[in-house]
């Protein structure tokens, strides 16, 4: 992800900075809850690029049980699932977090993983406890709108925080974040290095209101091919007999000499 903002003193040479205006609690609130937006964002675009959106939901009768205990009840889920992946020696990648619903209230857990059918397998077998809809995520809007969907607060307990708590594995990998300071106007189109390209609908440009600077972000793609790994050899299988055989072959060559 490339972030662009213009300096404070934007405008001319020698001009003083602008005095960085008092932004509401209610700002400052929408301002983090876009951050958090902005990270789960890159992680999915690092590491579930056409993969699965999971609703895991309860049977009725669940009624009773509370936010804090669906969401103990998610981790101990997470957990067997991430068992069975360490036995079977597959890595498991995976964002969830709970929600309630806003009309019938009903607790259930939205989950993204890779497009691996078979972790998806998986995953239904350790469930267990009522539905599971899954739907194939597709790469439009740069997967804004669902990173924007799990961090909303409205119907998460920790609204009262102001955040919304997911659970991520440790294993994803962290898109790179850059960010420049120009002295200079932005430009309307942003400049791709050679070898990348522009994810499709990731360019954002706007005005901060609580910087009162101007501001460009969007996201490139490396083109270029991974390196490979070279090929190691294979080492040598030693066997107790093939290492007789060798002895007393050079036993046998030493003595006809």
């Amino acid at each position: 992800m490339v972030q662009k903002y213009t300096a404070f003193n934007f405008g001319g040479a020698g001009k003083k900075r602008k005095k960085r205006q008092k932004v509401s609690s209610e700002y400052q609130r929408k301002y983090n809850t876009k951050l958090r937006a902005d990270e789960l964002q890159l992680l999915i675009l690092g590491n579930f690029r056409e993969g699965y959106h999971l609703v895991l939901g309860y049977p009725k009768g669940n009624e009773k049980c509370t936010y804090r205990e669906s969401d103990e009840n998610l981790k101990r889920f997470l957990d067997r699932v991430r068992r069975r992946c360490k036995k079977a020696g597959k890595e498991f990648k995976f964002i969830a977090i709970t929600e309630r619903g806003k009309r019938k209230e009903a607790l259930h857990h939205h989950m993204v993983i890779p497009n691996d059918p078979e972790l998806l397998e998986l995953i239904r077998q350790q469930w267990g406890s009522g539905h599971i809809h899954i739907s194939t995520m597709y790469e439009d809007g740069a997967y804004r709108e669902l990173a924007e969907y799990l961090v909303k607060v409205e119907t998460k307990e920790e609204a009262e925080k102001g955040k919304a708590k997911y659970h991520r594995s440790r294993n994803l990998r962290k898109p790179e974040v850059r960010r420049m300071v120009s002295n200079e106007k932005l430009r309307d189109d942003p400049v791709i290095p050679k070898g990348y390209e522009l994810v499709k609908d990731s360019f954002v440009s706007g005005f901060h209101e609580g910087l009162g600077i101007r501001y460009q972000r969007y996201m490139v793609r490396d083109l270029r091919p991974c390196p490979q790994k070279p090929k190691l050899k294979k080492p040598h299988k030693f066997s107790l007999l093939n290492g007789i055989k060798r002895l007393f072959g050079r036993r046998n060559r030493a003595n006809g000499s």
